[in-house]
């Protein structure tokens, strides 16, 4: 089964605007491509995904697409999530794709063998398979047909994709997978990730948080 895998990334000046009582304008756009590269690193270790698409309008996003050998869907005048998950979409079935993935550039802690786990699960097309956040989004929605719903991103996502999977009678699972369950939006969310994780690992993130001395400027919140 054809599989291509979808992340959006905003541009960078826009990206994690929440993070503002934590992080200075330049240090955000840091942190955010960090994250973004540890995402792009984990799909890249997936076998099973043909292409991975980044959606995306910024330079250096392009250019950290292109290190990595993904290909860049120009965002052109598209605003938010779901039209940048559409947009690939429409894609992929203009290649042949059976299935897609998305996945957030802002849940650092996922890994290649996460990803496999939940696309080697068996189900026969359609389906959709989806990880809620724990605000309410959607941290991962794998689907085949790759327009078997809407994408609803935005806000409380999770219900609204739920919605659509129940109005089209499509069979699917719903998962709780602990390193897709964070998505980094505010320094609570950062909080809670050291909380989880240690910074001793490989990933890019880990070498933001101590370069930044992440730990110690969130205790003084």
């Amino acid at each position: 089964m054809t599989l291509y895998a979808v992340v959006p990334a905003k541009t960078l000046s826009k990206a994690k605007q929440r993070l503002s009582p934590l992080l200075n304008p330049e240090e955000r756009e840091i942190f955010a491509l960090a994250m973004l590269e540890d995402v792009l690193q984990a799909l890249a270790g997936v076998g099973q995904v043909q292409q991975i698409f980044v959606v995306t309008s910024d330079p250096i996003v392009k250019e950290l697409a292109g290190k990595i050998g993904t290909e860049v869907v120009e965002e052109k005048e598209l605003e938010g999530q779901a039209p940048a998950v559409d947009l690939a979409i429409q894609v992929s079935i203009e290649r042949g794709g059976r299935s897609i993935l998305s996945l957030p550039g802002d849940v650092p802690l996922v890994t290649s063998d996460d990803i496999e786990t939940l696309i080697t699960e068996p189900m026969l097309p359609p389906f959709v398979v989806l990880i809620p956040s724990q605000e309410g989004g959607t941290n991962f929605l794998y689907m085949s047909p790759p327009d078997a719903i809407p994408p609803r991103f935005g806000g409380p996502s999770f219900p609204r994709h739920m919605e659509e999977v129940k109005k089209r009678h499509i069979p699917y699972r719903i998962r709780h997978l602990s390193n897709l369950l964070i998505d980094i939006d505010t320094p609570q969310d950062l909080a809670r990730l050291l909380e989880y994780a240690t910074v001793d690992g490989q990933k890019r993130i880990y070498s933001e948080i101590k370069r930044m001395n992440l730990v110690e400027r969130l205790s003084q919140l």
